[in-house]
């Protein structure tokens, strides 16, 4: 890429595949919205030119940061100078910012799924909730619940040793907050959130393991992060079985705000910009 042909300041998305990410359009739109001048690219980087590419990154002027999706989330830990606290505990991070040479990784997925949830006033406090999945999608809802004083998360996820590996791993940062793994979601209390944080809803599918907790608080709610297609085989069980759906496009959203925070110093969020955002991204979700 060359640097002549991008309008400072640049930022974009990596990954392989690329094709599939909203990235692109959303901070078009967001760029669009804010009258602010911003290059934003979607760049296929395979796991072997990772390294190089980042090192290569660091002497652009331009350059202010870049999304990472799959299968960089992991990797791009190692070669960042400085992690966020999020972004360790989580052990992933989907945002890096270049300054002055050096290179700084973050987790906003955390900071998006929290935001979501304040804002439909999801009651999460002193409540109990299920995680269906333990990849990093799973470990940013744990940590935001966390963050939200959940008396009681439960991580359910086929490979149990997984799941108990995502509790021991973030039950020190929230003592007060009880996780618990399980093969299954058969608790014996009410529940007040039930989340997919597995990628199988983007595919048609649900988790063969994923039944419905026995018990839920009247307000109870179905939190999706998977937002494509709109309305996914999980939201559409649970909303049969009385809980309030909610997908994932706001997280998508919340997140690239988040993301243009930290890039630009600045915090552009409003319920008006956010609900501008996600009508603009509604179309091409719609399925």
């Amino acid at each position: 890429m060359a640097e002549s042909q991008l309008t400072p300041p640049w930022c974009g998305v990596i990954g392989q595949p690329i094709t599939h990410s909203l990235s692109p359009l959303l901070f078009s739109k967001l760029a669009q919205r804010l009258q602010t001048p911003l290059a934003y690219r979607p760049i296929e980087v395979g796991p072997a030119a990772l390294k190089p590419f980042l090192l290569g990154l660091r002497a652009v002027p331009l350059l202010v940061g870049l999304n990472v999706t799959l299968p960089h989330k992991r990797a791009v830990l190692g070669l960042a100078d400085w992690v966020s606290a999020e972004a360790q505990a989580v052990g992933a991070a989907n945002v890096l910012a270049f300054t002055h040479g050096d290179m700084t990784a973050h987790n906003t997925d955390v900071m998006g799924v929290h935001a979501t949830l304040v804002s439909n006033r999801v009651q999460v406090a002193a409540r109990t909730a299920v995680v269906f999945g333990a990849g990093g999608a799973a470990r940013a809802v744990v940590y935001a619940l966390g963050q939200l004083k959940a008396a009681q998360v439960v991580v359910v996820n086929r490979t149990l040793a997984k799941a108990r590996c995502l509790v021991r791993e973030l039950q020190p940062h929230f003592p007060a907050t009880v996780l618990v793994a399980r093969q299954d979601a058969q608790v014996d209390v009410a529940v007040g959130l039930v989340v997919n944080a597995t990628s199988l809803g983007m595919q048609g599918q649900a988790p063969s393991n994923m039944v419905l907790p026995p018990w839920a608080l009247p307000d109870a709610v179905a939190f999706d992060v998977v937002y494509r297609p709109a309305v996914t085989p999980f939201l559409r069980h649970a909303r049969r079985a009385g809980y309030r759906p909610l997908g994932g496009l706001q997280m998508l959203v919340e997140q690239a705000l988040a993301a243009y925070e930290i890039w630009f110093g600045a915090w552009p969020h409003s319920q008006k910009l956010t609900r501008t955002l996600m009508a603009a991204l509604q179309r091409e979700v719609r399925g």
